[in-house]
């Protein structure tokens, strides 16, 4: 039967021939095979001893003041082994028992407390020393199992070590002294010597002197040294258990200190255990794939050292129930359309152990096959509609943290028919093409990082992958530039994505590029100023900036004017001028307010905003808008337009003319359109959300104006329009 863990244990690592004696100062070894034994306070010559990878020091003595004393200022020797380069010893420094050992002329221990012989030296601390007080010590150090044990009057602790090799020449050469002190030695032989910049704490070189000068004041009983270790053995020091499925059980563990293999023990009492569920484990970790669905298991390990022992210690007990009950089947799932975007919403799951949501998409109504999504640990999902007059169909599971799904919620379903509420395009490098409603919509931010793929895929044509550039006119007419220059016409968003044999060919090679200057990489037109504009890709102006008076200049390709700009790793840029931009500037601007209507997407896959053309042409340090990771998963972006907003459709927001305080109330103008309607927002915070104050309100030819009460101390006004 196995035991609980009760503590670490010492194992006899030395077997001797014949009738074993038990020591008197180590437990289990024989006086007799001591190389060094002594009562006397001497320094000898002793025979040289067998390199192996552990030793075993011991001593009686008992300190006096003078010794906790002048430890705080040196070192006081108690038995000591080796040379001038290689060694280990027992002594006191500041008032504490201390062992260290060391390899190598220059190795340095930044402490006394340094379990890592990567840098060939070692010290530990073991304990206090008390004057006047008759202590028995025994320190065993194994270098290849990287385990130290010492036992001061019979408590008996443990260290891990680390970077110790499996050939640890720590015992220098014959020379041992015990109880003494040896200015030409003392203190070399432990590594505890002067050498400059590898000088070991506590003993600065201005220190060492005192360090080598302070005898042994105390009564020295007995000293020994074997060549031989107790060997530290030990279960692990941690083992945890998780479910891998409803019944499975992964047990995991830390190393056990010289453990060959491990035995698992396995009940369904606490502490009651009979014969092993599996040995001979030589992993770190073990799946117990015979539990029963629904019983509490108890576990225990133990290890097996080189020799076929097992310890009679185990780990700490652990335990853990098996699982099948799932959470309830969500509740309250709704579908809000929103153009190219479905909005999914439910209501939250309660159960203690519930983990996340998983959403389920089919084109076939009640029939789904694996999710689209999972690990979703919100109440919410937005999910692009793949294709144009399909309908798709949802449901949702909850899932708890050990892998139990729920039933299906109810089922809700949704079609996108037509693309005209789309307002912008992208175009990606393996031709496909997404679209969205608006960049920010329902508080939902399309653009950040994956949200493109969640776009409605409105087409895929490998030929537009190759497209220098794509811009619309007010018109809604589409104008590319393709791979060769020419420049070809779409009627509508709609043509466009039918494919280039609907496109009508309207110059030919006006953008060839005769060299890699001339090639562009993204065109636009411009809303404010009718201009259209484009970025040279290749060098030698690379990322200068193009523009053009009129259409026919950009068809034709005769720029007014030529401005050098830093944007050479532009991919797509385009003017959105629907005034709906999120409120999140990488600089605090108080004038982006209505919108920021010029964009690109640089190659490095963010997108960013520019309050004007002029300020796009003035360079990247003008933007006041950034968001990263701007993908569309297995393609990156290479062209873009949006549609360009008209009277009929939503209103670019203009400045507010004018806010007045009257009385408690704000009175907010602005120039309105006849058939648009406007929303009152406000905020506390520019970089914070905005609040809806009044919706609904009518426009007129001239100027609005609506009187509020006033919010707040420090409020920011802005009015959107559609």
């Amino acid at each position: 039967m196995m035991n609980a863990k009760t503590g670490w244990i010492c194992l006899l690592a030395m077997s001797v021939a014949g009738v074993v004696t038990a020591g008197d100062l180590v437990p289990d070894f024989d006086d007799w095979n001591a190389i060094y034994d002594s009562t006397n306070a001497e320094m000898k010559t002793v025979t040289a001893p067998t390199l192996a990878n552990g030793a075993t020091f011991a001593v009686q003595v008992t300190p006096t003041a003078a010794d906790i004393t002048a430890s705080q200022t040196g070192t006081v020797n108690l038995i000591e082994l080796g040379g001038t380069s290689n060694g280990s010893a027992l002594m006191i420094k500041n008032g504490n028992f201390i062992f260290v050992t060391k390899r190598g002329a220059n190795a340095n221990s930044p402490t006394l407390d340094d379990t890592d012989g990567s840098d060939a030296m070692l010290g530990v601390t073991l304990g206090a020393a008390t004057a006047g007080l008759d202590t028995q010590i025994w320190v065993s150090f194994d270098g290849g199992a990287g385990a130290i044990c010492y036992s001061i009057n019979g408590v008996v602790q443990q260290q891990v070590l680390t970077g110790t090799g499996s050939a640890w020449n720590w015992t220098g050469n014959n020379s041992i002294s015990f109880g003494m002190m040896d200015t030409n030695n003392i203190g070399w032989r432990a590594g505890l010597a002067d050498y400059g910049d590898y000088a070991s704490e506590p003993y600065p070189a201005d220190n060492f002197a005192a360090a080598l000068s302070v005898p042994f004041s105390g009564t020295v009983t007995r000293g020994q040294y074997f060549n031989a270790s107790h060997l530290l053995a030990a279960p692990p020091a941690s083992v945890s258990a998780t479910l891998t499925n409803v019944t499975q059980v992964l047990l995991e563990w830390t190393p056990g200190i010289l453990a060959e293999s491990y035995n698992i023990y396995r009940s369904t009492s606490s502490g009651v255990y009979g014969a092993a569920l599996a040995t001979g484990v030589t992993e770190l970790s073990y799946v117990d794939a015979t539990s029963v669905v629904g019983v509490e298991y108890f576990y225990v390990i133990s290890i097996v050292d080189a020799e076929g022992n097992e310890s009679v210690e185990t780990t700490d007990e652990i335990s853990i129930v098996t699982d099948t009950v799932p959470p309830d089947a969500p509740t309250g799932l709704a579908l809000t359309q929103n153009s190219a975007l479905f909005e999914l919403s439910w209501d939250a799951n309660t159960e203690a152990d519930f983990a996340s949501y998983s959403v389920y998409r089919s084109t076939v109504n009640g029939t789904f096959g694996e999710p689209v999504a999972t690990g979703i640990t919100d109440t919410g999902y937005s999910s692009g509609a793949p294709e144009l007059g399909v309908t798709y169909y949802y449901i949702i599971t909850a899932v708890d943290n050990l892998g139990n799904e729920s039933d299906v919620s109810g089922q809700v379903s949704g079609t996108v028919s037509s693309i005209d509420d789309i307002r912008l395009f992208f175009i990606t490098d393996n031709g496909a093409i997404y679209g969205f409603n608006s960049i920010a919509s329902n508080a939902l931010n399309t653009v950040d990082a994956g949200r493109l793929t969640n776009g409605m895929l409105l087409a895929t044509i490998p030929a537009y992958s190759n497209y220098q550039g794509v811009a619309i006119s007010p018109d809604n007419t589409v104008y590319g530039i393709d791979a060769d220059g020419d420049v070809l016409s779409w009627t509508s968003p709609s043509t466009f994505l039918a494919g280039t044999a609907a496109g009508s060919l309207v110059a030919t090679g006006t953008y060839e590029p005769t060299d890699a200057s001339e090639k562009i990489h993204g065109a636009s037109y411009d809303g404010v100023s009718g201009e259209y504009y484009a970025v040279y890709e290749g060098d030698p102006a690379d990322g200068d900036i193009v523009r053009y008076a009129d259409l026919a200049a950009f068809i034709n390709n005769t720029p007014y004017v030529t401005n050098a700009a830093v944007y050479g790793a532009n991919k797509a840029n385009f003017y959105y001028g629907w005034g709906d931009v999120p409120i999140n500037y990488t600089e605090a601007d108080t004038s982006a307010t209505t919108g920021m209507p010029y964009f690109q997407v640089p190659g490095s896959g963010q997108i960013e905003a520019w309050l004007s053309l002029d300020a796009y042409v003035g360079g990247p340090q003008n933007r006041k808008f950034e968001l990263s990771g701007f993908s569309a998963g297995a393609g990156n972006i290479v062209a873009a337009f949006a549609l360009i907003p008209d009277a009929t459709g939503v209103v670019v927001p203009v400045p507010v003319l004018g806010i007045q305080m009257d009385t408690s109330d704000v009175v907010i103008s602005w120039n309105a359109v006849e058939g648009a309607t406007y929303t009152l927002q406000s905020s506390e915070d520019l970089t914070g959300s905005w609040s809806d104050l009044e919706t609904g309100i009518n426009g007129v030819d001239g100027t609005k104006s609506v009187t509020t009460p006033a919010t707040g101390a420090q409020t920011f006004y802005r009015v959107t329009g559609e």
